[in-house]
């Protein structure tokens, strides 16, 4: 006879974090937080690991490059790695950049 599997509960303290960083890589951006931020790009606009993703370092130097005034490059692909950023929410930034990029910001 098969075992049961056993479900583990997420814990809801992530469930609230995950939701919680969505928010804040959702808000829009003003000047006066853009010059004052330092944090890393992972912390600043929410990028989640997970099992697939963007590679980290690749996405990191890339957002990093947009924000310091390199131009949008037109056609941009990352590795696929294990424990990666979340894709669509790599892709919402970078287009987000990119269009502020496009109106001179």
């Amino acid at each position: 006879m098969a075992s049961p599997r056993i479900r583990r509960p997420f814990p809801a303290g992530l469930r609230a974090a995950g939701r919680l960083s969505w928010f804040l890589s959702a808000r829009p951006a003003t000047d006066a937080t853009d010059a004052q931020d330092d944090r890393p790009p992972h912390e600043r606009f929410g990028f989640r690991i997970v099992r697939r993703g963007y590679d980290r370092d690749q996405v990191d130097a890339y957002v990093t490059g947009l924000l310091g005034g390199a131009p949008p490059a037109e056609a941009v692909g990352f590795e696929l790695v294990r424990r990666g950023y979340d894709r669509a929410g790599v892709d919402e930034v970078i287009t987000r950049l990119h269009a502020e990029a496009a109106r001179g910001r």
